[in-house]
């Protein structure tokens, strides 16, 4: 019924822009322009096919080794990881014509490097409040109707894995901009195979011994793999200077962070773990991690804030 409802809002809206979009267009095709966009597009199937199998392969095989019960759980669980994952589809969206229109600029590289320093910044700041507060989440009543029926509410334990495992993600994306700057989209093909083969592989391993957390680790595997074989290749196409050192700064901190917080994470009251996620912050700000600017805007901004 909802794969029905989606087909026909789809129809019906292609039949309604169909005739404004005809006015507006003229065809003409281009031999050489035809020739490029399938040499840089056609790699992009076998690469969507590879991240797919990703997606769903997991289920299968928890099916095959573990039971129908376990890979329903974890697929319940899974589904709440991808709050992680709209956060970065979000940034996807904006990162591509960003990137694309600056790629030419002075200072370029040094950019998309502080980029990806910030979007790090930002996944684990969400990693940390969803990961504290994701029980209280599913268990949250509305109408007298939780989020979640009280038979899933044990996946909320694969949570913070599956995020971490789309924080490899967002780098993925973040290393992807030489494939665009000097058009070698046959290597994504290579790039999630690899991904895929890991993630694989890795379900196999681990889950006789861990279970449905064996795949949530196997997928955190599959996308690290991933990301560091774009990065390889990215490097030797477009080197960016990233930031590694504050990279593992702002993670290793984060880190810190979930291991103090999980001990007590089903004893300590909710506003209590909510205000844990503000120690990470402190951390960075005692330790250096931001520069003078960076601290002055972060003040500027608390300022404006509290004055509201």
């Amino acid at each position: 019924g909802i794969f029905q409802a989606n087909l026909v809002a789809s129809a019906s809206t292609f039949v309604l822009l169909l005739p404004v979009s005809l006015r507006r267009l003229s065809l003409s095709v281009s031999g050489r322009v035809l020739r490029d966009l399938l040499r840089f597009g056609i790699p992009y199937l076998p690469s969507t096919l590879a991240v797919v199998l990703m997606d769903v392969i997991d289920r299968f095989i928890l099916k095959e080794l573990a039971g129908f019960a376990v890979a329903g759980l974890y697929s319940a669980g899974y589904k709440l990881g991808t709050f992680m994952a709209l956060f970065i589809a979000a940034f996807r969206f904006a990162w591509h014509p960003f990137f694309l229109s600056e790629v030419k600029k002075e200072g370029a590289k040094e950019l998309f490097a502080r980029v990806l320093t910030y979007l790090l910044l930002a996944c684990f700041a969400v990693f940390l409040v969803l990961s504290f507060t994701i029980d209280d989440i599913v268990r949250l009543r509305i109408f007298g109707i939780t989020i979640f029926g009280p038979r899933y509410w044990d996946s909320t334990v694969i949570v913070p894995t599956i995020m971490l495992a789309y924080i490899f993600f967002a780098a993925y994306l973040n290393f992807v901009i030489g494939i665009y700057t000097e058009k070698k989209s046959e290597y994504l093909p290579l790039v999630t195979g690899i991904g895929a083969a890991v993630n694989i592989a890795a379900n196999y391993l681990l889950i006789p011994k861990f279970g449905m957390m064996g795949s949530a680790y196997a997928t955190v595997l599959g996308y690290a793999a991933m990301a560091s074989a774009l990065y390889v290749v990215g490097q030797r196409l477009y080197p960016v200077p990233y930031e590694w050192k504050r990279v593992l700064h702002l993670s290793l901190a984060a880190g810190l962070v979930f291991w103090l917080e999980r001990p007590f994470h089903h004893s300590w009251p909710f506003l209590a773990r909510v205000g844990l996620v503000l120690l990470w912050p402190l951390i960075l700000w005692v330790t250096g991690f931001f520069d003078r600017d960076e601290k002055q805007m972060l003040k500027a901004g608390l300022g404006r804030l509290l004055r509201r």
